[in-house]
């Protein structure tokens, strides 16, 4: 049996099928046949968990308000864009 840790998510091979675990160790959905399909199932349950956390913001920089992705999302993407050649 071999493990990796993604995150809050585990994968853990067990004979011939991958299973994802959360992070209490408790398997979150089937079995995958194999580890693509246990690393895109992953991937999935941690964009659901970045949709609830999705909500109208200000933007920092114009004050416009628009859908942020999270508190780490704070310029709008006109700003984010202008801000490109800053750097």
């Amino acid at each position: 049996m071999t493990a990796a840790n993604t995150g809050c998510y585990r994968i853990k091979r067990r004979g011939d099928v991958y299973l994802v675990l959360n992070s209490r160790g408790v398997q979150v959905g089937a079995p995958k046949g194999n580890r693509d399909d246990a690393l895109t199932f992953i991937g999935v349950q941690l964009d659901k968990g970045k949709l609830s956390q999705r909500k109208p913001r200000a933007c920092m920089c114009c004050g416009v308000e628009f859908l942020s992705e999270g508190i780490h999302h704070r310029l709008c993407n006109r700003c984010r864009r202008q801000s490109e050649g800053m750097v």
